[in-house]
């Protein structure tokens, strides 16, 4: 393990001189890597399945080759390099898995491969105790959530004889009022620890003390995404459940709303980040609480492009200046003047400011909220809107 910095909020700085691996390898062992996981895996555990109006599987490969892109300069000088690129692309290859996956089971195998992937990024820096508290608290807390897709799938095992989820969608109806209860609300739950919405949003900041690159990865493309993924592809079957809906909107709306407050009074660059992701998650789930599926998985295409260039942005000023503390950063607009440009536009496109994308995505979940959902929730979104701005 190479040596570095220590202070808390200091950043890892590549030594000059050191080599690091060409990029021409990683590229081709991410696409043959994930082809042989996604065929292996669909052939032990069921088919794989295909829709254009899902956007999660281009997400986690274009920002993924990005962050891969990314680590081959910044990660330039760290030890166990070969770890490092080893779990990254498996953790990319396992996000394609998941959105493609045509049953249950392999869902849930692809679920489980992206927690342990998560572990171990986020605990890279094994020296660190920071990291590997913050690995091991992200593990439990989403393999706890996994638990309720498990539940889910052995419920439509037992039930259907079957666990390919177009006869889950097909069929849902058919199953005891209560068993489909239990898949709805065990379905939120490992969505919500996934996707680290209240209550279980306590993992996410914590798992900054991962390589920057890394955290971009979970942010835009991969962990994160997964649980507003997974209640958009159920919806159809569970939008009927006795207050199903009504508990989605809850978690959606206090996710949006608590974290752009915790966001406020943040000073470490990437907490801040990690707060306006939980934040960002929240208008998804809402939008899939109040009927706009579209509207969530059109947020979600958004927040991963500018949230994805918020964190590299981020990676290359802490790169540069040693600290993640934005109390001790100036001079930004001198020294690393494009830098700077692109954190602003992806800032502006975070609040929401007209024309740029994140302005679209969110003034169609709220349109979605205004027609469809509470009118206490919409007016609970706005405000959250308006604390996001700031």
């Amino acid at each position: 393990m190479g040596d570095r910095e220590t202070g808390g909020d200091e950043e890892r700085d590549g030594k000059p001189g050191d080599s690091s691996p060409g990029l021409g390898p990683y590229l081709r062992f991410m696409h043959l890597g994930t082809q042989m996981t996604i065929l292996i895996l669909a052939g032990v555990f069921g088919g794989i399945w295909l829709d254009g109006k899902w956007g999660t599987d281009p997400v986690a490969t274009v920002v993924g080759s990005l962050a891969v892109i990314f680590s081959v300069d910044y990660m330039r000088g760290e030890a166990s390099l070969g770890r490092y690129y080893a779990l990254v692309l498996l953790f990319i290859g396992a996000m394609v898995g998941l959105a493609l996956s045509g049953s249950l089971f392999l869902m849930f195998v692809f679920w489980e491969i992206t927690a342990l992937c998560s572990y171990a990024l986020i605990a890279f820096y094994n020296d660190d105790p920071k990291a590997v508290a913050g690995g091991i608290r992200a593990l439990i807390i989403t393999q706890v959530g996994g638990l309720g897709l498990l539940a889910g799938a052995l419920i439509a095992y037992a039930y259907l004889g079957d666990t390919q989820i177009s006869t889950f969608l097909a069929r849902a109806d058919t199953l005891p009022a209560g068993m489909l209860a239990v898949m709805a609300f065990g379905a939120l739950i490992a969505a919500a620890a996934k996707s680290a919405q209240v209550p279980f949003h306590t993992w996410l900041p914590g798992a900054m003390e991962a390589p920057t690159p890394v955290s971009a990865l979970i942010h835009a493309a991969t962990m994160v995404n997964a649980g507003v993924y997974l209640l958009a592809r159920f919806y159809p079957a569970f939008e009927g459940v006795t207050g199903w809906k009504t508990a989605v909107v809850v978690i959606g709306l206090l996710s949006a709303f608590l974290a752009a407050l915790m966001a406020l009074v943040a000073t470490d660059l990437k907490r801040v980040l990690a707060y306006s992701t939980i934040s960002q998650l929240g208008y998804m789930v809402y939008a899939v609480g109040v009927g706009g599926v579209f509207a969530s998985q059109f947020h979600l295409l958004s927040h991963a492009v500018f949230k994805a260039l918020l964190f590299l942005a981020a990676g290359a000023v802490i790169h540069g200046v040693g600290t993640r503390d934005m109390r001790r950063m100036g001079g930004l607009r001198r020294e690393m003047p494009f830098v700077r440009t692109v954190f602003v536009i992806g800032a502006l496109a975070l609040a929401g400011l007209p024309f740029f994308n994140g302005f679209w995505s969110k003034e169609l979940v709220l349109e979605d909220g205004l027609h469809d959902g509470p009118v206490w929730a919409y007016a609970g979104m706005l405000i959250a809107a308006g604390i996001t701005a700031l």
